[in-house]
């Protein structure tokens, strides 16, 4: 399974970049309740209000252009790419794609039914855009 979604924030590349990779914040995820740093900073464990686990290990990390995880959880694995580009006017496009391997045969049957990948990603980005808006605003 996999999705990839393209969208334009009206902030500033960096300001995008740096609430996107920050691994030590997510209260404002509507999603996540907690997240757990490993690797010496070179991945992390985010844990879900609904209690599914996600253990995230970076593999690559370009600043301000490109950052890419790797995701295991039980059911799956899979992989996380964002890119990120800088526009006129303080603007920044981003371009996520998260591909999702799941290697039991009924649990892939049911995934394709039931999980929406693209879903969570519309939900991401309102979620970056909400925390992008307080960070303005507390400017």
């Amino acid at each position: 399974m996999s999705s990839r979604i393209c969208h334009i924030f009206n902030f500033n590349l960096k300001d995008v970049w740096n609430v996107i990779t920050d691994i030590k914040s997510c209260d404002w995820r509507s999603d996540t309740l907690h997240i757990q740093i490993t690797e010496g900073g070179k991945g992390f464990i985010e844990y879900y209000k609904n209690g599914n686990v996600n253990i995230f290990k970076i593999l690559e990390k370009n600043k301000y252009r490109y950052y890419k995880l790797k995701i295991i959880n039980k059911n799956f694995k899979g992989i996380w790419e964002g890119s990120f580009y800088p526009l006129k006017n303080n603007r920044t496009q981003i371009v996520f794609s998260k591909k999702i391997y799941v290697e039991k045969p009924i649990k892939r049957f049911l995934a394709k039914h039931l999980w929406n990948i693209r879903n969570l990603q519309i939900q991401y980005i309102k979620d970056v855009e909400r925390r992008l808006m307080e960070m303005k605003c507390h400017e």
